[in-house]
C-alpha cells in the first residue's frame, strides 16, 4: 500500500483510504515523523482493512453504473445495449435501448421524464397518507443530495431518485416533509421522521449506499 502524506498547520492526524483502494491518505501536522505516522497506521490496521473492503465493494458494484453498462430504474436492473440510429432510450423487458452517440444523453432524459412523472404523484401519495404538506415541488438535478426543503416548505427533489427502489424514494419525500416541523437533523427532527417511517434509520443507512447515483449524469 502506498502512502501518500499531505502536511499542513493542522494539530489532529488523519487515515483514510485512496479513493483507488490503494493507498493510505494521510493529513498530518508539518512536524509529525513518518515514523509515528507508520505505527499509528499499523495500529488502526484492522479499521482501515474494513473501510477498504467498503471502497474496493463500492468501485465493484458501481462500475457496471458508471460505465453506462446496466441502468437501475426503480431499484431493478436493466442491461444497456446501444444501437445506432435511436431518438431516445426505449425500456423492453429487462434491456433499455439508446443510441450508441448519445447514450448517457438519452438515459438522462429517460430518467428525468419519468422522475418527471414518478416524484409528484408519490409526494402527493405520502402527504395524503400521513397528513403532510408543502407549498410547492420541482425536480431539479442535484450531484451530492437526493431533495431539498426550504423554510417556506418549497420541496426540491433529484430526478435521479427514479433510479432507486420506490422505498428509498418514499423515505427522501417524507425526509423532506419532515424538514417543515425542524429544518435540522437534530434529535426532534429523527424523532419527527421516525414517527412517519419507524425504520428512517435504517432506510437513510441503506440510501447512502447508493450516493455514487448521484454522481451520474
Amino acid at each position: 500500500m502506498r502512502l501518500e502524506i499531505y502536511r499542513s498547520k493542522r494539530r489532529t492526524l488523519s487515515v483514510g483510504i485512496a479513493p483507488d483502494g490503494e493507498g493510505y491518505v494521510v493529513r498530518a501536522p508539518a512536524g509529525l515523523s513518518e515514523e509515528y505516522i507508520k505505527d499509528f497506521i499499523e495500529n488502526k490496521k484492522d479499521a482501515l482493512a474494513k473501510m477498504r473492503e467498503r471502497i474496493i465493494h463500492r468501485q465493484t458494484f458501481f462500475a457496471p453504473y458508471e460505465n453506462f453498462e446496466k441502468l437501475s430504474f426503480l431499484g431493478i436492473d436493466y442491461q444497456i445495449v446501444k444501437q445506432n440510429g435511436l431518438k431516445k432510450a426505449v425500456l423492453h423487458e429487462n434491456t433499455v435501448y439508446v443510441d450508441g452517440k448519445n447514450a448517457q444523453k438519452q438515459l438522462k432524459n429517460f430518467l428525468r421524464l419519468a422522475a418527471a412523472e414518478i416524484l409528484p404523484k408519490l409526494t402527493d401519495e405520502c402527504c395524503k397518507k400521513h397528513s403532510l404538506g408543502f407549498r410547492s415541488l420541482a425536480v431539479r438535478s442535484y450531484k451530492g443530495k437526493w431533495g431539498s426543503c426550504s423554510k417556506d416548505i418549497d420541496i426540491v427533489l433529484n430526478y435521479k431518485l427514479a433510479m432507486l427502489e420506490p422505498p428509498l424514494i418514499e423515505y427522501v419525500i417524507i425526509h423532506e416533509l419532515c424538514h417543515a416541523f425542524h429544518m435540522d437533523h437534530s434529535k426532534l427532527f429523527w424523532l419527527k421522521l421516525s414517527k412517519y417511517l419507524p425504520e428512517a434509520r435504517k432506510l437513510n443507512k441503506k440510501l447512502k449506499i447508493y450516493t455514487p447515483f448521484c454522481r451520474l449524469f
